[in-house]
């Protein structure tokens, strides 16, 4: 699946919807205006990696579910300290190896990271993870 920033804004207007949750108290919440989170929601811009990791924290979600409509998860709350050292590891690992990202394979590292440290990943582990996805990534 590819990332379309039309259909991710339709996912973050939907997922605003159902938690009640309006583009005003989406932008407070995660430091930015209301002009960006709306034009999110219109698909003229994408959150990078930064406002993608607090929107899943605030929307309880996942990367991929907001960048490619995959992944969604429940509705408890996502360990915003977990997501925040996914996230970085998986900017540090695409830095390392001098790999440049589309927004779906980042939201994908990140996920991906995310669950390993969930599932208790010591923190090699967990930069293994990323350089894997990477690595694969790479040789498709």
């Amino acid at each position: 699946m590819e990332h379309d920033p039309k259909k991710m804004g339709e996912r973050l207007h939907q997922l605003c919807k159902d938690l009640d949750i309006s583009a005003k108290k989406l932008a407070d919440s995660i430091g930015v205006s209301r002009q960006t989170v709306s034009q999110w929601q219109k698909g003229e811009m994408t959150p990078n990696s930064v406002m993608l990791m607090r929107l899943c924290s605030t929307l309880r979600t996942s990367p991929e579910y907001i960048m490619i409509g995959e992944h969604r998860s429940s509705q408890t709350d996502i360990d915003l300290e977990l997501l925040e050292r996914a996230a970085r590891i998986s900017i540090e690992k695409c830095r390392k190896l001098n790999f440049g990202v589309e927004p779906e394979l980042m939201a994908k590292i990140i996920t991906t990271v995310y669950e390993r440290a969930l599932d208790g990943g010591d923190e090699e582990q967990l930069h293994n993870t990323g350089a894997d996805i990477i690595n694969f990534t790479k040789l498709k």
